[in-house]
């Protein structure tokens, strides 16, 4: 997209409780971790825009491709929040499917005034926060 780091991912039932059902998102957050990131502002997008799944509480999955949909998300810095918690939380993909095939982080250094002081080379990780709900069947 336009120049800007994007690492593509996938999300998957595998990683959620087989005992679980409809998980649907919450909210985001995300975290840069690393030795060199500037000031306490920085921001990432995360974009949906693959397949998503939902299984039902029978356990059929119902399959749903949606419009791609973009949160603007501002990070936190190796565990620290500055600001208050809202600032950290983005609810734009709110009861979109957490598993979903094709999602994107992305983070822009190009046009982002807020990500320009963060040395890339000095990152040890990017950790995204999906919060959601679920249904539980027993």
């Amino acid at each position: 997209m336009q120049g800007y780091l994007t690492v593509p991912f996938a999300t998957s039932l595998r990683r959620v409780s087989p005992l679980t059902r409809n998980h649907k998102l919450r909210r985001i957050e995300a975290e840069i971790i690393g030795s060199d990131v500037g000031d306490a502002t920085g921001r990432v997008y995360v974009r949906q825009k693959g397949t998503g799944v939902v299984q039902t509480v029978a356990a059929d999955p119902v399959y749903y491709r949606f419009p791609s949909r973009t949160a603007v998300v501002d990070t936190f810095f190796n565990g620290m929040r500055t600001f208050g918690p809202e600032i950290y939380s983005n609810d734009r993909l709110r009861d979109r499917p957490l598993i979903n095939s094709r999602w994107d982080l992305v983070l822009n250094q190009r046009d982002e005034a807020v990500n320009q002081d963060i040395d890339l080379e000095s990152l040890t990780d990017v950790r995204l926060y999906l919060y959601y709900t679920d249904f539980t069947t027993l």
